[in-house]
């Protein structure tokens, strides 16, 4: 059986962690922590400078009205990328502008989400009405 050789503490090595904060008994490694810490403060680089940054762009104002704009978008189906020509223009609009902004990709992942979850309504709808569609229920109810 053989023994292995202490490790080397930081101190030993002269390397401690600077960015983190140095838990330990022993004061020879908190010594020279700190003064790693101190002189990566002083002698590091120039003070920070705010940068100046423009407010996001949430708001689209679509050129349709009220009711064209919230007609439905299948954007929720596979291979939408060749289906697009077949699509009506508002949603050819959205598609073609998803990127401009935040707010238009805000807006083009609305149609998505509203087309999943009005899509499985509609195909719950359906089981109901043309299949013999039992829900499961818990026991008791």
């Amino acid at each position: 059986m053989s023994i292995l050789p202490p490790r080397p503490t930081a101190a030993a090595v002269r390397s401690t962690r600077v960015n983190s904060l140095v838990k330990t008994s022993s004061p020879e490694i908190q010594k020279e922590s700190k003064k790693i810490v101190a002189r990566e403060a002083t002698e590091g680089a120039p003070a920070l400078k705010n940068i100046r940054r423009d407010k996001r762009e949430l708001l689209v104002d679509t050129p349709y009205d009220f009711h064209t704009t919230h007609l439905f978008c299948d954007f929720d189906m596979r291979g939408r990328h060749r289906l697009i020509p077949y699509m009506p223009n508002h949603c050819i609009w959205v598609w073609n502008n998803k990127y401009v902004h935040e707010g238009f990709y805000r807006l083009y992942k609305m149609y998505q989400l509203e087309a999943f979850s009005f899509g499985q309504y509609a195909l719950r709808l359906f089981q109901i009405e043309y299949e013999n569609y039992q829900p499961d229920l818990p026991k008791g109810a």
